[in-house]
């Protein structure tokens, strides 16, 4: 017994000696642990965003200033340049390229050698996700600002100090972000009511459903919404908050100092079962292009004192037919500075000018879609000179008891939202500036074929170049691509 009691003493004491040994290891790595918790929450995002790689490329970020807390935000924003390029060359960035200082530095060493002046970056991109944190509290309602860029205002001044004119680009009507916060304004899909929708002959819910219960029911819930082929979110185009919403985002951007506000899925959706989709705002009757370019209107008088520039399918260049999507080339003159076909080579069809490939002829298939667009635009202009042969006329909307700017339904006619609101006192003076491919897709697109796509833009545009921009999705962009011409 003896021997065994002296064993167990031996146990206590080294078992009381061990957990007095982790009680020490822990304490003193509470506060470092603590730190780095810290420093977790506030610099990394909450999202499970695709593009996120590591948690050591947002650590970078960390260099960024961030404003004094004793100034007043207004006396950090920086002004647009006073003398911006005439013509843009511009690359794309995402929000989270930007965010990076390295990923900024090479940009700016990469314009003082290449053929570049300005560059496009996300301020709300395919996700709904708001790359820096806005001052605007109805964007604060719905949640969809991440510190993607951490001292936008720092940014943009830096970009400035080197001479680079700056692009905000806004994805508008595709928001899997404000569809979740807010399902009311969203597409919905007509298979997944909790109710049969059988005696409904089209997809406006507004006409079809009059029973207030029944599309608080539908509208209400997160279940039933559409979604595309990529199985993103779409917002009725007609929804008058989302207008709202995206034109506070913008008016927040241009007080910061962007030379330029670039919108983009301004459209009706163009893949998924196109055939389900019901709108809470949008009637059949009231055509997809007049919906769109009622929304071209108010962008153009919301941001009057702000450069703005518009992105369209390529294919609208040489159709007029809207694409079942409510784009049509002529209909965004004279609502902004600029108009920006994507006329990427890949994505014409095959067969395309007699080439079963267009991938492989990029000179031969941006020539001939510029040479459309600017004689659309030559059209145009030419009809302004001779007359304006119809007056402004807004539709006027009512709202539902339920709720203000909720539930609406357009009292106007086809007729009166098809009217042209080419007021020759304020319209803009449009230009033409496309967006070419700088990606893989249909053809290794290498230094021969991106040089091919600017020299069919020049050689289209002659007198009215006003430049381009570069996309590529993975933010890649070389000076032997880019090289200056002696």
């Amino acid at each position: 017994m003896d021997n065994n009691g002296r064993i167990y003493k031996l146990l206590l004491v080294s078992l009381i000696f061990i957990i007095a040994f982790e009680i020490i290891f822990i304490s003193s790595h509470f506060f470092i642990l603590r730190d780095v918790f810290k420093y977790e929450m506030n610099y990394i995002s909450k999202s499970q965003h695709s593009e996120i790689k590591s948690f050591s490329s947002d650590f970078s970020q960390k260099s960024q200033a961030t404003p004094k807390e004793n100034k007043k935000e207004t006396d950090l924003m920086p002004k647009p340049l006073s003398n911006p390029p005439k013509i843009i060359k511009a690359v794309y960035l995402t929000g989270w390229s930007a965010g990076r200082n390295s990923t900024i530095d090479y940009l700016i060493n990469l314009s003082k050698q290449a053929d570049i002046n300005a560059v496009v970056i996300d301020l709300k991109d395919y996700s709904g996700r708001i790359s820096y944190k806005t001052s605007s509290s109805l964007i604060h309602r719905y949640g969809g600002e991440e510190n993607k860029i951490l001292d936008i205002n720092s940014l943009i001044q830096k970009l400035h100090d080197n001479h680079i004119y700056v692009i905000g680009r806004i994805v508008v009507f595709q928001d899997p972000i404000l569809a979740l916060a807010n399902p009311r304004l969203a597409i919905h899909d007509k298979s997944k009511v909790p109710f049969s929708l059988s005696s409904s002959t089209t997809s406006s819910v507004s006409s079809n459903i009059n029973n207030l219960a029944e599309r608080k029911k539908i509208f209400d819930s997160t279940s039933s919404l559409w979604t595309d082929n990529r199985g993103s979110f779409w917002i009725d185009p007609a929804s008058r908050e989302d207008w709202q919403y995206n034109l506070a985002l913008a008016q927040d951007a241009a007080q910061r100092g962007f030379d330029e506000i670039n919108f983009d899925y301004v459209r009706f959706p163009s893949s998924g079962k196109l055939e389900n989709m019901m709108f809470p705002f949008w009637q059949e009757k009231t055509p997809m292009h007049s919906v769109i370019k009622e929304f071209y209107n108010y962008l153009h008088q919301g941001l009057s004192k702000t450069k703005i520039s518009l992105d369209i399918f390529g294919m609208s260049t040489v159709s007029s037919n809207g694409l079942g999507i409510g784009q049509i080339l002529e209909d965004s003159f004279g609502y902004f500075d600029y108009v920006c076909p994507m006329v990427y080579p890949s994505h014409f069809s095959h067969g395309f000018l007699g080439h079963y490939n267009p991938a492989d002829y990029p000179y031969e298939v941006i020539k001939y879609s510029m040479d459309s667009a600017f004689k659309e635009l030559s059209y145009f202009e030419d009809s302004i000179k001779s007359s304006i042969t119809s007056s402004s006329v807004c539709s006027t909307y009512t709202t539902s008891s339920v709720a203000s700017n909720i539930y609406f339904t357009s009292s106007s006619s086809s007729s009166s939202l098809n009217n042209s609101y080419r007021n020759i006192s304020n319209r803009r003076q449009t230009q033409l500036r496309p967006w070419l491919q700088y990606f893989d897709l249909g053809a290794v697109y290498d230094r021969k074929m991106i040089q091919s796509e600017i020299k069919a833009v020049e050689d289209s545009a002659q007198n009215h170049f006003y430049g381009f921009m570069l996309w590529n999705p993975n933010n890649i962009y070389t000076k032997d691509v880019l090289e200056k011409v002696p």
